[in-house]
C-alpha cells in the first residue's frame, strides 16, 4: 500500500531508522479536506492486544459496527500482548504499511508521530458531517480526552479514547478475618501494622508483589511523587521518590514481601497467582483482573479491592490510570480514512462502552456510561468495580501533561528500569538511596 506522508520526520531513533528504510516522508502537506461519507466499498486492518473474553467483546463491537456500516468491513488481528504489538506497528511503519486502525498507548503515539504517518483526527472530530458535537466530547472524561490530545501537534487528537483501568490493592477478605483485621489499610503505615500481625499469627508475607512500571508510579504517586514535571522534565529526584523507595525498603527489610518472578507485561502474573493461591493477603494491580479473578479464586476465598494505601489519610486516594486508546494510520484513500474515524468513533460511543464495560469489567470512558442504569447497577452488584470506578478522577497519569495535551511520556527502557528498581527494592538487593540514583540516572 502507498501511503501519503504528512510530517517531517523528528531526530529520535525510529525517525531514523524509518529513513534508513527508504521511508523518510516528504515535506509535501497531505490534503487538507476529508471525506464526509463512505461512497464505495472499504475495507480497514484493526490491531488489538485482546484475549478471552475481551476479544469476544471486541468481535461484537466490530460485527456492530459492520452492522451500522455495511460498505466498511473490518479484517481484526490479535498481534500479541502491548510490547509485541509495538515493535510490530514500529516495523509496519518502517515499511510503509501500518494498520490502519490500532491499540496504543500515548507514549507508543508519541514514537509513532516521527514517522508521520499517524491520522491527525481533529478535522474528523470537528466536523459537523461525522464528528462529535461539543456535548458528545465533553461526555468523555476530561482526563481520557487530555492524554489522547498532543503538545507536538498542537493540542490536535492523534489518538482516541478506548478504555480505561485503575491500579487497586486486592485483598483476602477471610485471611485478614482470621487474624481480626476488618478493614484493609488506608495508609502505608497501617499497611506494615497488618503486615506484622500476619506474619506473627499466620508466618505469612502479606504483600505479593513484582517490579512493575506503573505499579511503582502508582506508589510514588499517592506520596506525591511525578516521573515528570509539567514541562516534561524528570522529577524522580524528588524526597516524595525516596520516602515511596525507602517504604519498600522497609517492607522488605522486616520479611513482609514475597516478590514473585515473570515478565513486567504480564496481567495475571506471578504475584497475582500468589495472591490467588492464597500466599498473601494484599496484591497491587489494574483494575482489569476484577473480570479474571472470580473464574481464578472461585469459592476459595473472598476477595475484595480497595484504593492502594496512601502516604497519609485521605478522602481522594491517589492511584495510577492504566488503559491505552486508539490511533490511525495516514492510508492511500481518504475513504480509508475516514472508515478509520467511523470505526474509532464507534468504539467510543455510549452504547459500544456500555457493552465493553459490562461484558469485560473494564471502566467506560463515558460519563453517561458510569451514570447509566445499567453500570450503576453493575457497582452495585460488584462492590470491587464500584472502588475502582470511584478512583478514576483522582488518578495520575505517568507522563507531562499541558494545556496541549501530552508532552512527554515514559520510554519502554524508562519503565523497565522503574520496574527493575522496585523488583530490587522488594528482593532488598538494592536500598532506597541507591535505587533512587539509579532512576535519576536512567529517567531522561
Amino acid at each position: 500500500m502507498t501511503r501519503r506522508r504528512t510530517r517531517v520526520l523528528a531526530g529520535t531513533s525510529m525517525a531514523a531508522a524509518l529513513v534508513l528504510a527508504g521511508c523518510a516522508p516528504s515535506e509535501e502537506d497531505g490534503p487538507t479536506d476529508i471525506a464526509t461519507a463512505i461512497e464505495e466499498d472499504v475495507t480497514i486492518s484493526f490491531w488489538h492486544v485482546y484475549q478471552g473474553a475481551d476479544q469476544e467483546a471486541i468481535d461484537a463491537l466490530v460485527a456492530s459496527f459492520e452492522d451500522e456500516h455495511p460498505q466498511v468491513s473490518v479484517e481484526v488481528q490479535y498481534t500479541g500482548g502491548f510490547g509485541e504489538q509495538n515493535q510490530k506497528i514500529i516495523s509496519s511503519l518502517q515499511a510503509g504499511d501500518p494498520p490502519n486502525v490500532a491499540i496504543a498507548f500515548p507514549a507508543q503515539v508519541l514514537d509513532y508521530e516521527t514517522s508521520g504517518l499517524v491520522l491527525d483526527l481533529t478535522s474528523y472530530i470537528e466536523s459537523p458531517e461525522v464528528g462529535l458535537g461539543e456535548d458528545e466530547l465533553a461526555d468523555i472524561f476530561e482526563i481520557e480526552r487530555t492524554i489522547n490530545r498532543y503538545d507536538v501537534a498542537d493540542g490536535n487528537y492523534l489518538s482516541f479514547p478506548f478504555t480505561a483501568n485503575v491500579m487497586v490493592m486486592y485483598y483476602n477478605e477471610d485471611l485478614l478475618g482470621s487474624v481480626g483485621i476488618d478493614d484493609p489499610p488506608a495508609t502505608w503505615d497501617d499497611f506494615a501494622e497488618q503486615c506484622a500481625i500476619i506474619k506473627d499469627e499466620l508466618d505469612l508475607p502479606c504483600f505479593s508483589a513484582r517490579g512493575d512500571g506503573s505499579s511503582m508510579n502508582g506508589v510514588a504517586g499517592a506520596f506525591g511523587g511525578l516521573i515528570r514535571d509539567e514541562t516534561g522534565a524528570p522529577a524522580v529526584d524528588s524526597a516524595e521518590w525516596l520516602e515511596a523507595l525507602q517504604m519498600f525498603e522497609d517492607l522488605a527489610a522486616s520479611g513482609y514481601v514475597e516478590v514473585a518472578g515473570g515478565g513486567t507485561a504480564q496481567v495475571t502474573g506471578p504475584d497475582l497467582q500468589s495472591f490467588i493461591s492464597e500466599r498473601a493477603a494484599f496484591v497491587l494491580g489494574t483494575s482489569r483482573n476484577i473480570g479474571f479473578f472470580p473464574d481464578a479464586i472461585g469459592d476459595a476465598f473472598s476477595w475484595q479491592a480497595a484504593p492502594p494505601p496512601q502516604a497519609a489519610a485521605t478522602d481522594a486516594p491517589v492511584t495510577v490510570l492504566y488503559g491505552p486508546g486508539v490511533t490511525a494510520f495516514d492510508s492511500d484513500t481518504a475513504q480509508e480514512d475516514l472508515a478509520s474515524w467511523l470505526f474509532m468513533e464507534h468504539l467510543a460511543s455510549a452504547e459500544s462502552q456500555e457493552a465493553w464495560a459490562l461484558s469485560t469489567g473494564q471502566l467506560p470512558i463515558r460519563e453517561s456510561v458510569a451514570n447509566s442504569e445499567a453500570f450503576q447497577a453493575e457497582l452495585t452488584d460488584d462492590p470491587a468495580t464500584a472502588v475502582a470506578y470511584g478512583l478514576v478522577p483522582d488518578t495520575v497519569w505517568d507522563g507531562a501533561l499541558g494545556p496541549n495535551g501530552v508532552i512527554a511520556g515514559i520510554s519502554q527502557q524508562e519503565r523497565e528500569l522503574l520496574a527493575s528498581v522496585m523488583n530490587a527494592v522488594l528482593l532488598g538487593d538494592m536500598d532506597a538511596e541507591t535505587a533512587q540514583q539509579q532512576l535519576i540516572t536512567g529517567v531522561s
